[in-house]
């Protein structure tokens, strides 16, 4: 199936936490500061890491919220990286969707940076409750392992 034929949300259209779960997973930061500085922004590589990564997230998000070469670039290459789930996503029938989110177990090895792409760039109705319903399910899965693994050390 062509791709191009799909109807499918621009990335400016996706919402911000389909958005950000898609290029936080499918992206080495350090990748973006590439992609960043190409388009022009130079960096403080003396700043902690952690914030540098925090800053760059920031800048890539901002940009994906309007088209430009940025989001263009980004948009293409979760197209092509999460183009066999997004036709498997588009075959699927919205309840088929729906059940598949519903019983999800993320602690199996999948591929999750595709299918956010794949459902948040879907512009079929009664979506919105699905991807709703998806990055609630995965926050609570990762606040649950980070409890568990928490548990015996001392405070």
């Amino acid at each position: 199936m062509n791709l191009d034929c799909l109807t499918r949300k621009r990335i400016w259209e996706v919402d911000c936490l389909s958005v950000d779960a898609s290029i936080a997973a499918s992206f080495d930061w350090r990748d973006l500061v590439n992609l960043l500085q190409s388009a022009g922004h130079r960096f403080d590589f003396d700043m902690p890491e952690a914030l540098l990564e925090m800053e760059v997230q920031n800048l890539i998000h901002r940009y994906c919220h309007s088209e430009n070469a940025v989001s263009l670039r980004v948009e293409s290459l979760l197209n092509q990286w999460h183009g066999e789930t997004i036709r498997e996503l588009t075959e699927m029938s919205v309840d088929e969707i729906c059940h598949f989110v519903m019983h999800l177990d993320c602690s199996r090895n999948l591929n999750l940076e595709a299918f956010f792409w794949a459902l948040g760039s879907d512009d079929r109705d009664r979506l919105d409750c699905v991807r709703r319903r998806l990055h609630q399910h995965v926050q609570i899965f990762l606040i649950r392992n980070h409890v568990k693994s928490s548990e015996g050390r001392e405070v």
